[in-house]
């Protein structure tokens, strides 16, 4: 009876264990310590692979963690819904690739056949140019 308690307890903790590497995860790391409010869910977050023709400023760093074989959608939803979280307006300078700071024993390298993947990119918020700052850049540009 007590080996099978300890083979069901076992069991449930690898299980646990293996839980935590088959979900999106995702992180923000704030640049800036300013409070930037939440977006609004229905708020469109661009994603994008250069920086923007606008100003802009950058308020943290947004990365997203899953297993190896997630869409590149799913991943897309989670930077965008992380991003929105923290204020952003949008995400640039996305890097797509492989998760090389995996250390989970049981979902990492070492335990797992499978790689995880991994979306970085810079969080930022674009700047309100007022009409004196907008006439001095139209005087510059010409």
């Amino acid at each position: 009876m007590k080996k099978q308690v300890l083979a069901v307890l076992l069991f449930l903790s690898v299980l646990a264990g293996c839980a935590r590497c088959i979900l999106v995860r995702s992180e923000y790391y704030d640049l800036t310590g300013k409070v930037v409010e939440p977006k609004d869910d229905k708020r469109e977050i661009a994603l994008l692979t250069t920086a923007p023709d606008k100003p802009f400023e950058e308020i943290g760093v947004v990365k997203v963690m899953a297993r190896w074989g997630t869409s590149r959608e799913a991943m897309d939803k989670e930077i965008k819904r992380r991003a929105r979280e923290a204020g952003a307006d949008a995400v640039m300078d996305l890097e797509y690739g492989e998760d090389t700071e995996n250390t989970l024993l049981l979902c990492g390298k070492i335990g797992s056949t499978k790689r995880n993947k991994i979306v970085r990119g810079k969080a930022i918020v674009f700047k309100v140019i007022t009409e004196k700052e907008n006439k001095s850049l139209v005087k510059e540009n010409k």
